[in-house]
């Protein structure tokens, strides 16, 4: 991947604070290929890649005015991505030891008491 050209970076950020939608696209062209692989390696899982990415552009879009230095875009771009992943795998975690819980915990049968169930698992 060719490094970044800063400059273009910082006016485009500059661009997007004042409304405009092209800078804003431009902005996307430049660093979505970064965010994407940063994503996929995090996430391991190109769906949960693609999803990281969208929910990444848009607090991007969100909260672009609080970027203190627009020279520190892709730094601040790598840290909201990088939140974004996290917060999809603690929600996968929470969601697959909820399905462990129910399954333990789960009446497999009509004539089997559920405590009992629970104890033997």
């Amino acid at each position: 991947m060719s490094p970044y050209n800063y400059k273009k970076i910082s006016l485009l950020v500059d661009r997007v604070r004042e409304q405009d939608a092209q800078a804003f696209a431009d902005l996307y062209s430049l660093s979505y290929q970064k965010v994407y692989y940063l994503s996929l390696s995090l996430l391991r899982d190109t769906q949960l890649a693609e999803d990281a990415v969208q929910e990444t552009y848009i607090r991007v879009f969100n909260s672009i005015s609080s970027l203190r230095d627009s020279k520190m875009f892709i730094a601040w771009l790598n840290k909201i991505t990088y939140s974004v992943c996290m917060r999809i795998l603690s929600s996968i975690r929470s969601d697959s030891d909820l399905d462990e819980i129910e399954d333990k915990v789960s009446d497999r049968t009509d004539d089997q008491d559920p405590l009992i169930s629970t104890v033997k698992n």
